[in-house]
């Protein structure tokens, strides 16, 4: 997306670009199913960044919601144990890493450079 410092920064959205790639229609379909999630609007926020990556991450009741972000020019690896039902809502140049074993956990996310992993977490994961 064009844009630059003030006040080229409020340059709008290309929409046209919306109507011709089906890639960034789906992106944005993704990504505005995932605000309707309750634990994005009513769940309380922690943040935390470590060697490079952020995560953003929401709580309530049950169930919670991690955006994890690579703020770096390479690859990182955030050590996070995640059930391995954990769903993944979003992902752009990202993964989850199976842990060895019996399969229910995992042992981490990882994130390439630009990328992005959001991820919905049950209770006994954010314990």
């Amino acid at each position: 997306m064009p844009g630059g410092y003030d006040p080229d920064s409020r340059r709008c959205f290309d929409w046209e670009k919306v109507h011709t790639d089906t890639d960034v229609r789906k992106k944005l379909t993704e990504l505005t199913h995932i605000r309707s999630c309750t634990v994005i609007t009513d769940g309380n926020v922690e943040l935390a960044a470590e060697n490079g990556m952020l995560c953003v991450r929401r709580k309530t009741g049950g169930e919670g919601v991690s955006l994890y972000i690579n703020m770096t020019e390479e690859q990182r690896r955030q050590e996070h144990c995640l059930k391995a039902d954990s769903k993944v809502l979003s992902a752009h140049r990202a993964s989850v890493l199976p842990a060895a074993g019996d399969g229910k956990m995992t042992c981490g996310v990882c994130v390439e450079p630009e990328g992005y992993l959001i991820v919905r977490e049950q209770r006994e994961a954010l314990d």
